[in-house]
């Protein structure tokens, strides 16, 4: 009886829960479709990737109701393409089921009330069934409490981060400020400098003409009475006073274009060092070059020359035995006839003419024949000579190109032995080292009845961080790079995605399935079961993010193993 109620409750929810719909999306994954969440669920059809579908509703668990072609079925999240729509119901239906919880918690309070006024028989009884189900309700809001305390523990992740973040840059910012501080203080203190040297040379100026002037003043006062000898000695006064400035500006000249020079100098230095090792380097690239062509050249030459001798060897073999095959029926046509004419000569001489001119006529019958005959056996000899040397041609063709393509192959091979190899010494030296599994969260959800799991922060390389993340039996990536590419979106028209090669040339491929995020690239999508293996067996060679702005590949990771260690802490 109980086990019937259950069900009964389980297909009003699922028909209060999944509100009917009809959303357009397409399958993100090649899939099956079945129809219903049951173990023992069949099968409807096959689906391809971007074939288009209707959601129907959400049925929890991460499963979608969906129209395909004539089928209605269940499908995973993980093949779905979901916009906005699509989330919309997955949020209507978690509103729905939080209500439920609240309703039925109430139901059960007023229940309690109603206990109070039972007989007093079966008092003790309600009693303590009231006290087990107080229990449960107060452990519910405890787990409804706790969810609430992580929804804002993870918000307050995401402060904290962006907190750094806004820290980081305003630490960029005044490394910034104070060098262009310290670039207009050393500005200011070289204008400074040379408007101090202009003062000092100002000052030395003045300080000539005041000495020069008091010493005038000194001699007109001595000799005041000799107005000859104080015009001289201000005349003396005033072409020191110009000797003198003559010689601080050539002073300052010369200061000017020693310094001029120097620079000049220095540039030309510069230039011809510059010079002079590109030199080098041309010079060095050009013998290189030159003596790698020379000895490519002398080992292509030695080789044509060989393959070119056995060649006219085998002509000249050929040629000599169709000569002397030749020769071997021409010395045959000629001795048969020479019988011929002995054997015709006889007969003449005892037959009549008519059997003379017969034999003759049968002679030269059979003369062109062997005539013809000959010719065309020569031509036979040449033709097959001719194609003898194309198949020759042909068969040293084929032979070069399965010379090349054996080395081609044996290239391949080294390569991926030296790659193995690598690999396989970086995951040993990997599962030599202790592997620790570190968590921000790891415990169990009261409320949703599942497993809570979210790995520390790892650093692939300076700009990309990387999270597992795992929900019940849902298991997410969380992939933080510090670049521009504008916002991380799970909308069908713009999606964002993340593309991983491994080093043995394998793809696994991610689709951004949380909410919107603008903030750098904050990517956060789901790993199927299939993708999981796949990254366990090889290191990351490579990782190609597409945003809704740009994209970029990170081709250096300092952490290649991170799935194959990490993994298995989510497990």
């Amino acid at each position: 009886m109980k086990n019937f109620l259950l069900f009964i409750c389980i297909i009003l929810s699922n028909s209060i829960f999944s509100q009917e719909s009809s959303i357009a999306t397409k399958f993100s994954e090649d899939g099956t479709l079945y129809d219903s969440l049951s173990a023992s669920s069949t099968s409807l059809s096959q689906f391809k990737k971007n074939e288009d579908c209707i959601v129907i509703s959400y049925l929890g668990k991460d499963y979608y109701k969906v129209k395909y072609k004539d089928w209605f079925g269940v499908v995973s999240s993980d093949y779905l393409v979901i916009s906005e729509e699509v989330m919309n119901l997955y949020y209507d239906y978690q509103d729905k089921a939080r209500q439920k919880v609240i309703e039925e918690r109430e139901k059960r309070q007023k229940r309690l009330q109603e206990i109070q006024y039972n007989s007093p028989e079966q008092k003790e009884k309600r009693r303590q069934d009231s006290i087990v189900k107080a229990q449960e309700i107060e452990r519910q809001h405890l787990a409804e409490e706790e969810f609430q305390r992580k929804k804002a523990a993870l918000r307050a992740l995401k402060i904290k981060d962006s907190i750094a973040k806004a820290k980081e840059a305003e630490k960029q910012r005044l490394a910034a400020q104070e060098l262009a501080r310290k670039q207009a203080e050393e500005k200011v203190k070289r204008e400074r400098d040379s408007i101090a040297k202009v003062q000092e040379i100002e000052r030395q100026r003045l300080a000539a003409e005041a000495l020069l002037r008091k010493q005038a003043e000194e001699k007109a006062e001595r000799e005041r009475d000799s107005i000859a000898k104080a015009k001289e000695l201000e005349r003396q006064r005033l072409a020191a006073q110009e000797l003198v400035r003559k010689q601080a500006e050539e002073k300052a000249k010369r200061e000017r274009d020693s310094i001029t020079r120097a620079k000049e100098l220095e540039r030309q230095r510069l230039a011809e060092e510059e010079f002079q090792r590109k030199k080098a380097v041309l010079r060095a690239l050009k013998i290189k070059d030159s003596i790698a062509k020379v000895k490519e050249l002398e080992k292509q030459r030695l080789v044509e020359q060989e393959l070119a001798r056995k060649q006219a060897e085998a002509n000249a073999q050929r040629e000599r035995d169709s000569i002397a095959k030749a020769q071997e029926i021409e010395r045959q046509r000629l001795a048969a006839q020479e019988l011929a004419r002995k054997q015709a000569k006889a007969k003449r001489e005892r037959d009549s003419i008519a059997k003379v001119q017969e034999l003759e006529k049968q002679r030269l019958a059979k003369e062109e024949f062997q005539r013809k005959k000959a010719v065309l056996r020569a031509l036979k000899i040449k033709d097959s000579i001719a194609k003898v040397k194309e198949a020759e041609k042909q068969r040293l063709a084929a032979e070069a190109l399965l010379r090349k393509q054996a080395e081609e192959k044996a290239k391949r091979q080294r390569d991926s032995i030296v790659k193995a190899t690598e690999t396989e010494k970086l995951i040993s030296k990997k599962l030599e080292e202790p592997n620790t599994c570190k968590y921000l969260i790891n415990e169990y959800d009261e409320f949703y009845k599942e497993q809570l799991i979210r790995t520390d922060l790892y650093r692939l390389n300076k700009n990309l961080t990387i999270e597992l993340y795992k929900q019940g039996k849902t298991v997410s990536v969380f992939l933080n790079l510090s670049e521009n590419l504008g916002c991380a979106s799970y909308l069908t028209s713009n999606r964002s995605s993340v593309r991983i090669q491994l080093e043995n040339n394998q793809t696994i491929t991610l689709y951004h399935s949380w909410n919107i995020d603008c903030e750098n690239f904050n990517f956060k999508g789901k790993i199927s079961n299939s993708q999981m293996q796949k990254l366990k067996v090889s290191p990351i060679k490579s990782i190609f993010f597409k945003g809704t702005k740009g994209s970029s590949e990170i081709n250096q990771i300092d952490y290649k193993t991170f799935f194959i260690e990490k993994l298995s802490c989510i497990e």
